[in-house]
Protein backbone atom coordinates (compact mmCIF):
# COMPACT_ATOMS: atom_id res chain seq x y z
CA UNK A 1 0.00 0.00 0.00
CA UNK A 2 1.15 3.40 -0.78
CA UNK A 3 1.99 5.60 2.03
CA UNK A 4 -1.71 7.43 2.13
CA UNK A 5 -1.76 8.46 5.53
CA UNK A 6 0.81 11.34 5.24
CA UNK A 7 0.14 14.23 2.33
CA UNK A 8 2.98 15.77 0.97
CA UNK A 9 2.88 19.25 -0.92
CA UNK A 10 5.22 21.96 -1.38
CA UNK A 11 4.68 23.29 1.89
CA UNK A 12 5.36 20.58 3.68
CA UNK A 13 3.61 17.25 5.09
CA UNK A 14 0.17 17.27 6.94
CA UNK A 15 -1.94 14.20 7.72
CA UNK A 16 -4.00 12.95 5.09
CA UNK A 17 -7.90 12.71 5.61
CA UNK A 18 -10.21 9.73 4.12
CA UNK A 19 -13.73 9.39 4.15
CA UNK A 20 -13.82 11.61 7.63
CA UNK A 21 -11.01 9.73 9.12
CA UNK A 22 -7.52 9.95 9.47
CA UNK A 23 -5.79 7.31 6.42
CA UNK A 24 -3.83 5.02 7.54
CA UNK A 25 -1.16 2.51 5.73
CA UNK A 26 -0.23 -0.84 6.58
CA UNK A 27 3.56 -0.14 7.37
CA UNK A 28 5.41 1.83 9.82
CA UNK A 29 6.50 4.91 7.41
CA UNK A 30 3.60 7.01 8.89
CA UNK A 31 4.87 6.45 12.61
CA UNK A 32 8.14 7.17 11.29
CA UNK A 33 7.60 10.36 9.61
CA UNK A 34 4.87 11.31 12.62
CA UNK A 35 7.90 10.67 14.74
CA UNK A 36 10.19 12.92 13.45
CA UNK A 37 8.11 15.71 12.10
CA UNK A 38 5.38 16.35 14.47
CA UNK A 39 7.26 19.34 16.88
CA UNK A 40 8.10 18.33 20.15
CA UNK A 41 7.68 20.55 23.27
CA UNK A 42 11.17 21.79 24.28
CA UNK A 43 12.18 21.72 27.78
CA UNK A 44 12.00 24.57 30.14
CA UNK A 45 15.67 24.49 30.66
CA UNK A 46 16.41 24.48 27.04
CA UNK A 47 17.11 27.38 24.81
CA UNK A 48 15.14 28.04 21.64
CA UNK A 49 17.42 29.08 18.95
CA UNK A 50 17.42 32.78 17.40
CA UNK A 51 14.40 33.32 14.63
CA UNK A 52 12.44 30.95 16.15
CA UNK A 53 10.38 32.90 18.59
CA UNK A 54 9.72 32.02 22.07
CA UNK A 55 6.96 29.22 21.21
CA UNK A 56 8.44 25.92 22.74
CA UNK A 57 5.58 24.18 20.57
CA UNK A 58 4.91 20.67 21.35
CA UNK A 59 1.53 18.67 21.52
CA UNK A 60 -0.50 20.13 24.42
CA UNK A 61 -1.23 16.39 25.84
CA UNK A 62 2.10 16.07 26.14
CA UNK A 63 2.95 19.15 28.71
CA UNK A 64 2.86 16.59 31.61
CA UNK A 65 4.26 13.73 30.10
CA UNK A 66 8.58 12.77 30.24
CA UNK A 67 8.59 11.36 27.00
CA UNK A 68 6.12 12.86 24.24
CA UNK A 69 5.18 12.72 20.22
CA UNK A 70 7.21 14.10 18.24
CA UNK A 71 10.90 15.67 17.67
CA UNK A 72 13.21 18.68 18.03
CA UNK A 73 13.96 18.41 14.24
CA UNK A 74 12.40 21.37 14.16
CA UNK A 75 14.82 23.11 16.21
CA UNK A 76 16.96 23.30 12.70
CA UNK A 77 14.86 25.08 10.79
CA UNK A 78 16.44 28.26 10.75
CA UNK A 79 20.10 27.52 12.05
CA UNK A 80 23.18 27.98 9.66
CA UNK A 81 24.47 24.68 8.78
CA UNK A 82 27.14 23.80 10.88
CA UNK A 83 28.54 20.42 12.07
CA UNK A 84 26.63 21.31 15.34
CA UNK A 85 23.84 21.89 14.12
CA UNK A 86 23.76 18.74 11.53
CA UNK A 87 24.55 16.73 15.11
CA UNK A 88 21.38 18.39 17.27
CA UNK A 89 19.70 17.37 14.18
CA UNK A 90 20.92 14.05 14.20
CA UNK A 91 20.42 13.24 17.44
CA UNK A 92 16.61 14.94 17.85
CA UNK A 93 15.99 12.65 15.21
CA UNK A 94 17.29 9.40 16.94
CA UNK A 95 16.00 10.60 20.16
CA UNK A 96 12.30 10.66 18.36
CA UNK A 97 12.91 7.12 16.93
CA UNK A 98 14.14 5.15 20.45
CA UNK A 99 10.59 3.89 20.72
CA UNK A 100 10.90 1.46 17.60
CA UNK A 101 14.07 -0.48 19.71
CA UNK A 102 12.32 -0.10 23.31
CA UNK A 103 8.83 -1.39 21.67
CA UNK A 104 11.17 -4.61 19.83
CA UNK A 105 10.15 -3.12 16.40
CA UNK A 106 13.76 -2.34 15.34
CA UNK A 107 16.68 -4.22 16.23
CA UNK A 108 18.26 -0.95 15.68
CA UNK A 109 17.86 2.30 14.74
CA UNK A 110 20.96 4.45 12.88
CA UNK A 111 20.61 7.97 12.23
CA UNK A 112 23.49 9.99 9.75
CA UNK A 113 23.17 12.88 8.96
CA UNK A 114 24.69 15.00 5.65
CA UNK A 115 24.87 18.23 3.73
CA UNK A 116 23.60 17.83 0.50
CA UNK A 117 26.11 19.49 -1.55
CA UNK A 118 26.28 23.26 -1.24
CA UNK A 119 22.95 23.67 -0.82
CA UNK A 120 20.60 24.51 2.19
CA UNK A 121 19.31 20.56 2.29
CA UNK A 122 20.16 17.96 4.89
CA UNK A 123 20.13 15.05 4.70
CA UNK A 124 18.86 11.95 7.04
CA UNK A 125 19.50 8.44 6.21
CA UNK A 126 18.08 6.14 8.66
CA UNK A 127 19.06 2.56 8.26
CA UNK A 128 16.72 0.54 10.55
CA UNK A 129 16.93 -3.11 11.39
CA UNK A 130 14.09 -5.31 12.23
CA UNK A 131 13.18 -6.48 15.46
CA UNK A 132 12.74 -9.51 17.26
CA UNK A 133 9.17 -8.71 17.52
CA UNK A 134 7.44 -11.14 16.03
CA UNK A 135 3.43 -9.58 16.37
CA UNK A 136 5.24 -6.42 14.02
CA UNK A 137 5.95 -8.80 11.01
CA UNK A 138 2.42 -7.42 9.19
CA UNK A 139 4.24 -4.07 9.45
CA UNK A 140 7.43 -5.11 7.93
CA UNK A 141 6.07 -7.07 5.08
CA UNK A 142 4.63 -3.15 4.23
CA UNK A 143 7.56 -1.20 4.34
CA UNK A 144 9.99 -0.15 1.39
CA UNK A 145 12.61 1.94 1.42
CA UNK A 146 11.59 5.54 0.96
CA UNK A 147 12.98 8.60 0.07
CA UNK A 148 10.76 12.22 1.31
CA UNK A 149 11.98 15.36 0.39
CA UNK A 150 10.75 18.58 2.17
CA UNK A 151 11.81 21.87 2.01
CA UNK A 152 15.71 22.55 3.52
CA UNK A 153 15.29 18.10 4.70
CA UNK A 154 15.68 15.04 2.48
CA UNK A 155 15.21 12.00 4.78
CA UNK A 156 15.79 8.53 3.09
CA UNK A 157 14.59 5.44 5.45
CA UNK A 158 15.81 2.26 4.60
CA UNK A 159 15.02 -0.92 6.07
CA UNK A 160 16.27 -4.14 6.89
Amino acid sequence: MVDASILITEDGADLAIEADDLARDDGLRSAILVSLFTDARVPEDTEIPGGLGSDRRGWWADLDRRRGIGSLVWLGERAKITAETMETIRAAASAALDWLVADAIAETVNVAVSRYGTSSTIVLEIEISRGSASRHGRRWAAVENYDLTLEGLRVALLFR
